[in-house]
């Protein structure tokens, strides 16, 4: 096992964060193995057509099967800070009309759930599964901040 292992448990959980559903589902946990091993998922951008892009095409690099195509967790942070930079550079986004906690309210309750098992991992005793988890954690609050300012700009050229 790899670090490779660990981006692709990232592109697990931002595909769910993103859409609301998981990339697998099958009835039986071998069928859901079997998927996770020769499946594609849907195309993220048909389940969640709000999602960038760019986003969709990381996350689906995140889940290739060959573990030396997906890209390594600093490439992933890099593109991240990358798409957040471009972003930016047309100005700060629009202010929001939702408060925090409306924001909050409309996350998919799949999201919520992994962003509390998220955190509650940061408690564990184990110190590599809290850095493994604050880095995830920060990966994921990267995206959804992203998606959040995207779809304001979005908004806002309408």
């Amino acid at each position: 096992m790899t670090d490779r292992c660990d981006i692709y448990a990232l592109g697990v959980i931002s595909y769910e964060l993103l859409t609301g559903v998981q990339p697998f589902r099958a009835s039986s946990d071998a069928e859901i193995v079997a998927r996770h091993q020769k499946g594609a998922p849907r195309a993220l951008r048909e389940l969640a057509p709000q999602v960038p892009p760019e986003v969709e095409e990381l996350v689906h690099q995140m889940l290739s099967k060959d573990p030396a195509q997906r890209p390594s967790a600093t490439q992933v942070l890099e593109r991240l800070h990358q798409l957040r930079e471009e972003q930016f550079a047309a100005g700060p986004p629009p202010p929001s009309t939702l408060s925090m906690r409306e924001r909050w309210e409309q996350m998919p309750a799949e999201a919520m759930m992994a962003l509390r098992q998220s955190i509650e991992m940061l408690v564990t005793d184990s110190p590599y599964r809290r850095a493994a988890t604050a880095v995830v954690l920060a990966l994921i609050i990267l995206v959804l901040g992203y998606i959040m300012i995207y779809t304001a700009r979005r908004a806002a050229l309408s």
